[in-house]
């Protein structure tokens, strides 16, 4: 499998959708943080895999980089009770960190 960089982000991220257009020779896997239902994730000792119904990405096996830049909140308005959307929320954010700070390459963040 190619290199691919990492874009964790929302699915309104515009930049993101910039740089996916501007350099479409290069193997983005975008990782939107408001759409987490949308993604499997399987965390291991040996590597974190995340795939989407179209793509997958092995973090350590194949990935050159990670642009940490816009992450975001779900709705979860009609799939879980709302005294459990702050929870859900932060353990969100927290897999998306978690992801960028156990990697051991380039990270580029655009907070």
């Amino acid at each position: 499998m190619k290199k691919q960089i990492l874009l964790i982000t929302c699915s309104y991220d515009r930049t993101c959708d910039f740089l996916i257009k501007k350099y479409p020779d290069v193997n983005f896997f975008r990782y939107n943080t408001d759409m987490i239902d949308s993604y499997n994730l399987l965390i291991t000792e040996n590597d974190t895999l995340i795939e989407s119904n179209r793509h997958k990405i092995e973090i350590e096996k194949n990935c050159l980089s990670i642009l940490y830049r816009k992450p975001a909140y779900q709705n979860l308005k009609g799939i879980i009770s709302p005294e459990y959307w702050d929870f859900c929320n932060k353990e969100n954010l927290t897999i998306a960190e978690g992801i960028a700070e156990s990697f051991t390459g380039s990270i580029v963040t655009g907070k």
